[in-house]
């Protein structure tokens, strides 16, 4: 019954190949009317900038589009 199963590989791609929080940035602002940058999150996490609309941010990651065209960060390939 194994042989019948997929095999599957999992990579966690987001921050390492993957710029999810630019996206991330970039819909939040489109959505709030703001401009946050990267460098306002140093050290931090946009969930921690704004906890109040913490439910919505996170909402995000939860469409099945987000993670479908991320821009690959740079020199994370050759």
């Amino acid at each position: 019954m194994w042989r019948d199963l997929k095999k599957r590989i999992a990579i966690d791609m987001d921050e390492v190949m993957a710029d999810a929080v630019s996206k991330h940035l970039q819909l939040f602002n489109r959505d709030f009317g703001e401009n946050l940058q990267t460098k306002d999150l140093h050290g931090k996490k946009i969930f921690d900038v704004r906890p109040h609309l913490n439910k919505e941010i996170r909402a995000y990651l939860d469409d099945e589009t987000f993670f479908g065209d991320l821009d690959v960060i740079e020199g994370c390939r050759k």
